[in-house]
């Protein structure tokens, strides 16, 4: 198999395995907004968010997986690599606390 045609196969395989990951990814609702008392605007974005900045790097991990505290420390030493600002960071972890783990 050729170089070029191993990075296509590594690319095509990375692109199926976010895609995968991402429609896994709980969909906020309103319920969940008016739980959180944010906007269901607000949680979607954190989601958009997550796929996109997060997910072009590495697998999604799925909210329930950590803790809010563990979503906090994970996103505080991803923020600096994954150049999220910080209203960036506020949304996604917004997003990921609502169906944290408890």
């Amino acid at each position: 198999m050729s170089s070029k045609l191993k990075i296509i196969t590594i690319i095509l395989i990375t692109v199926l395995l976010i895609y995968k990951c991402s429609t896994a990814l709980y969909i906020p609702t309103s319920v969940d907004a008016q739980q959180l008392g944010i906007s269901l605007d607000s949680l979607r974005m954190g989601r958009v968010m997550y796929v996109n900045k997060c997910g072009s790097c590495h697998s999604l991990f799925l909210p329930e997986r950590y803790t809010k505290s563990e979503w906090r420390v994970n996103l505080d030493s991803m923020q600096i690599r994954s150049d999220l600002n910080d209203q960036q960071r506020k949304v996604i972890l917004k997003y990921l606390e609502s169906k944290s783990k408890h």
